[in-house]
């Protein structure tokens, strides 16, 4: 048992830290006319079991479209058998730099130019980012998915 559980922290610490040092590459810029900063600051890591009731929770609330991940899962790799409790979910908060933060706090009616620039580069770093850790797990043996990068994926409305 103690080694299941170093295993999965030894992951868990893999995977935060493939997450963390792709946040350092230059994929996470802002392009501003002071010279190119970060989007985001360090990301905030976490993991879920593909079975937590929460999902579910989610779906009655949500609407039926929307997908629990053994559901995305099934449908991505329809050949592969895994039970929801065997699923992950990798979940990452990319906060708002310092200056940033700043920035925005002196503003009274608009958002401040840093933060506009990191809803449209900072979230095409995000979806850079989904698919580099999709890659990386792959290159792992692990199948993964990143359900909104799917080619499934599809904004609906409840």
């Amino acid at each position: 048992m103690a080694e299941l559980a170093k295993a999965t922290t030894d992951a868990a610490g893999w995977i935060s830290n493939c997450i963390r040092e792709y946040a350092e590459s230059g994929e996470n810029t802002l392009p501003l006319e002071s010279g190119p900063e970060p989007a985001w600051g360090e990301p905030l890591v976490g993991f879920s079991r593909g079975d937590d009731p929460l999902f579910q929770r989610f779906k009655e609330e949500i609407g039926p479209f929307y997908w629990t991940p053994s559901e995305i899962f099934a449908k991505t790799f329809p050949d592969v058998k895994a039970a929801a409790d065997a699923l992950t979910v990798i979940s990452w908060i990319l906060p708002q730099t310092e200056r940033s933060r700043l920035d925005n706090s002196r503003e009274k009616t608009l958002p401040a130019e840093r933060w506009v620039f990191s809803r449209k580069h900072g979230e095409d770093f995000n979806i850079k980012l989904r698919d580099h850790v999709v890659k990386v797990l792959g290159g792992a043996g692990c199948e993964a998915v990143a359900p909104m990068n799917s080619p499934l994926f599809k904004w609906e409305k409840s």
